[in-house]
């Protein structure tokens, strides 16, 4: 019986793929106006009370000491919306098999060297 659901729902994703990955980008746009959001408002409001030291490193320090699990989220999910936003105009618009795979292959090594240096800023912040 479990067998049989695991099957069908299975099924039912495989078949509802390109529908799914819609709805996924839709929830990443939504979970990233209220982050973005609340780090541009925070920051905003902290460093115009720092009106002596507005310098971009000071603004860094800021950033990466006290809102390190926002800005990780925040960069996390925006990675990830870019990567399948990217990934969807590719799949969409560029026609050679060998090209589109080349292309793909391109935007995670991107990713992924985004995701390097934010791990480094992140640990010499």
């Amino acid at each position: 019986m479990n067998s049989v659901i695991c099957s069908k729902l299975f099924s039912f994703i495989r078949h509802k793929q390109g529908s799914l990955h819609w709805w996924f980008q839709k929830f990443l746009s939504i979970a990233l106006i209220p982050l973005t959001l609340i780090l541009i408002l925070d920051t905003g409001f902290s460093m115009s009370h720092a009106l002596n030291d507005l310098s971009f490193f000071s603004l860094l320090d800021y950033l990466f000491n006290n809102h390190k699990f926002l800005l990780l989220s925040l960069n996390i999910l925006l990675f990830w919306h870019v990567k399948y936003g990217l990934e969807t105009i590719i799949e969409d618009y560029v026609h050679g098999e060998y090209a589109k795979l080349w292309c793909l292959f391109a935007i995670r090594v991107a990713i992924i060297e985004s995701m390097k240096l934010l791990y480094v800023c992140f640990i010499v912040f």
